[in-house]
């Protein structure tokens, strides 16, 4: 019966193609879409109806949900349309007159309720080191008991690992994590991340053992270098992990020193259900940022800690998540969560001081709860020193770094190589916002306005990212798009203000907020004033 709907839709699109209600057409392809997720020819009517709209946002939107669904490569023709749409926003956006911004904020903002990740591109290969990415791990364990977290923690146990291998560059897993539950082709996938291998495989949880199946694939042929399977009892799951970095390593590079294997390997937390604990909060705060995915992540760590108080991954993450909670709340518990991230990042601190996971995090409680920037560069140099390839570290660095005065331009090269590192990430809104304002340093205002844009249109809830977006309208004297942006601003943070903005930047810089900087942060209020 679905086949043939299908077939009635598709034979429907057929014969309304030169119908003169685009909306009737529009909705048979929605249809033909919910029976046929892969159906090109309905994907390209949507796209065609959204380029007709000049709705990018949709557009781009429905170009994902293609690509997410799609065998193999996107074909030329969905990708010259996106192209074509693209190009005519950039042809009318160069005019403050044409409409087309106020447009753009008009509908962007109900684009997403969580991260998107950037559509893929084609990185530069990487020619100093063997570069792979590791495909998350599937759940293959029976019965209605869900080992997701376990099998994402995997992926991130093993990512990890590899990462600290020299000579190896690996993709973070939070670009990986795109590609969970697809049926991609791998060399697409290879081509996307712009990496040589992949690592892929499955975990099968049955009563007290766990069986894991590794495969190693050449992503240029898509064919199999090296494929085993391990089973151990379920209290040996870090084994597991351990003995497939070594049998993956020992393909890519056996010239490795078995001492660098030995430091890659630590033996992770004591207690399996912790672990999984903190894998289901990560998976919470990477994509999902809201209030309900925040307070998801936070009963998760907390149950955490009830198993393994020390677990101290799980006490940086949660400093990080109360952190995140206070900046833009508009609660009355605001102070009180801030006091909170302190207290669990003094607590990770002490009990793992080495472990760069938690460096970041508390360097992200350091510069937002604690307004201590000095106290953030040196965690997030120590946390860049021991994990070069983390690109959270690298981008959080480049925004401290610019915050205390440096070369805006090195903090650019600096998020360059952390988008590199992870070019999927549904964390590269904070990048690209991080990014416009090294350019606002630079006086690179059209740049600056671009980045707010790419920041808005993978996550478009951040009154942050609205706050730069309105700033870099308001300085290039784009005057009906800033009113447009701070609209947006004043629904998604009510009682913000110019003012407050002037505190938090304050607070945000400490003692560096005198002379210039002051300066520009009064000029800046002064914009948005104007806007709002």
């Amino acid at each position: 019966m679905r086949e043939a709907a299908s077939e009635c839709f598709a034979n429907a699109l057929r014969a309304m193609e030169d119908d003169d209600d685009p909306l009737h057409l529009e909705a048979v392809a929605l249809k033909q879409v919910a029976l046929a997720p892969g159906n090109e020819e309905a994907h390209l009517c949507l796209l065609r109806s959204s380029a007709l709209r000049q709705d990018l946002a949709e557009a781009i939107e429905r170009y994902r949900v293609y690509a997410t669904n799609v065998r193999g490569e996107p074909s030329a023709a969905m990708k010259r349309l996106l192209d074509q749409t693209i190009a005519a926003r950039s042809r009318k956006g160069t005019s403050a007159q044409s409409g087309f911004s106020t447009h753009w904020i008009a509908e962007i903002n109900r684009q997403h309720r969580t991260a998107a990740a950037p559509q893929p591109t084609r990185p530069l290969p990487v020619e100093t080191a063997t570069t792979l990415a590791v495909i998350p791990f599937v759940d293959l364990s029976p019965g209605a008991v869900s080992k997701v977290a376990m099998a994402d923690g995997l992926t991130e146990e093993t990512t990890t690992a590899l990462a600290r291998i020299p000579a190896v560059f690996v993709t973070a897993r939070q670009s990986c994590m795109v590609y969970k539950g697809t049926t991609i082709d791998a060399r697409t996938i290879a081509s996307d991340l712009g990496v040589r291998y992949l690592v892929e495989g499955g975990i099968e949880v049955r009563g007290k053992s766990v069986r894991v199946n590794a495969r190693l694939i050449d992503g240029r042929s898509g064919l199999h270098i090296w494929a085993s399977s391990y089973e151990e009892q379920l209290g040996e799951f870090f084994a597991v992990r351990n003995r497939i970095v070594l049998a993956v390593a020992g393909q890519l590079q056996p010239a490795l020193m078995m001492a660098d294997l030995d430091r890659a390997l630590d033996a992770g937390p004591n207690n399996l259900d912790a672990w999984t604990r903190l894998q289901r909060a990560n998976a919470y705060v990477l994509f999902n940022r809201s209030a309900q995915g925040l307070f998801s992540a936070i009963g998760e760590l907390k149950q955490a800690l009830a198993i393994d108080p020390d677990y101290a991954m799980a006490q940086s993450l949660l400093a990080a998540v109360y952190t995140w909670r206070a900046t833009w709340s508009a609660s009355t518990r605001m102070a009180g969560e801030r006091v909170l991230a302190l207290e669990y990042a003094a607590l990770a601190r002490k009990t793992d001081p080495k472990n760069s996971f938690v460096l970041v995090n508390c360097a992200d409680a350091a510069i937002y709860s604690a307004g201590n920037i000095d106290l953030a560069l040196e965690l997030l140099n120590d946390a860049v020193e021991r994990s070069p390839h983390d690109p959270q570290g690298l981008a959080l660095l480049a925004n401290a770094n610019r915050v205390a005065g440096a070369d805006p331009a090195d903090s650019l090269r600096m998020i360059a190589r952390a988008i590199r590192i992870s070019p999927r990430d549904p964390r590269s809104h904070r990048w690209f916002h991080y990014a416009g304002w090294c350019h606002w340093k630079l006086g690179e205002l059209e740049k600056m306005e671009a980045a707010a844009r790419n920041a808005i249109e993978l996550y478009s809830d951040a009154p942050a990212q609205w706050v730069e977006l309105t700033c870099a309208l308001g300085l290039q004297r784009k005057n009906a798009e800033a009113k447009a942006a701070a609209k947006v601003l004043r629904k998604l943070a009510p009682t913000f203000t110019p003012d407050k903005f002037f505190d938090i930047a304050q607070q945000f810089y400490g003692n560096r907020f005198a002379g210039a900087v002051k300066a520009d942060y009064r000029s800046l209020c002064s914009t948005l004033q104007r806007a709002m």
